[in-house]
């Protein structure tokens, strides 16, 4: 998780899954970079086609954030939980209830943050 401190607001990877392109643009104006057709060709080619292999680039975003919650036993999830409550309460993301919650087309784990306290 990159934090960004200067517009107080921090990129959360799921976020970048998510949205690659608008993500992607967001943070390169926050670094003062420019966006090339080169940026432009990479997040089309890397974030939209799956080449097999652990160690691709080439992947689907906005499939893998939450790839875990199908391929996860809950009570190894849980005992993550239970050990990053505290974390997970501060960077906006929901607890699985159970097996059956976790896996629901309809659990979202990201909620709302804010990192003014």
């Amino acid at each position: 998780m990159v934090q960004i401190v200067e517009s107080k607001q921090a990129l959360r990877y799921e976020e970048l899954a998510l949205s690659p392109n608008s993500t992607s643009y967001d943070l390169l104006r926050f670094l003062r970079l420019g966006i090339t057709q080169s940026v432009d060709e990479f997040l089309h080619s890397h974030t939209n086609v799956e080449v097999a292999g652990v160690s691709s680039t080439f992947r689907v975003s906005r499939d893998v954030p939450f790839r875990w919650k199908n391929v996860l036993d809950f009570n190894y999830v849980d005992e993550i939980q239970m050990t990053c409550k505290e974390a997970m309460s501060l960077w906006g993301y929901r607890m699985a209830q159970n097996a059956t919650h976790m896996t629901s087309k309809d659990f979202n784990p990201l909620d709302q943050y804010s990192l003014n306290q």
